[in-house]
């Protein structure tokens, strides 16, 4: 894969695969394949009330949401990657095919080479 740090595509590949890969994978083994292709060995993972150390931390509390989660539920990337010199920003949004979305979100990631090393997530509900 190409540096994210050095074009725009790259970035844009790399956080729409963890959308596809990590957060829309219910299988734990996929999951796991897939943070260890895209995520850094010692990456963290940031929401407002916890902090998820590892992939292996991730992979698990990535399962336990799409566990609560209505079965059929997509998160899917609106629009492109916007980055700033290592960093980009993902905006997304969650529903079931074909009707609005009912969570939407921001995605703040700190690329590590080729890989995510850090993921913020910002939570909301409604349009953006």
């Amino acid at each position: 894969m190409a540096q994210p740090n050095d074009n725009q595509s790259a970035f844009d590949r790399l956080l729409k695969a963890n959308i596809a890969r990590v957060f829309n994978e219910h299988v734990q083994e996929g999951r796991d394949l897939a943070l260890a292709e895209l995520w850094t060995e010692e990456c963290e993972m940031f929401e407002a009330d916890e902090i998820f150390h590892g992939r292996a931390a991730i992979s698990d509390a990535v399962g336990r949401l799409l566990e609560r989660l209505p079965s059929g539920l997509r998160f899917t990337p609106v629009g492109n990657a916007i980055i700033n010199h290592g960093t980009a920003l993902m905006r997304w949004e969650a529903g079931m095919s074909g009707a609005p979305a009912t969570i939407i979100g921001t995605d703040i990631v700190h690329v590590q080479g080729d890989r995510i090393d850090k993921l913020y997530v910002y939570l909301g509900s409604g349009e953006h």
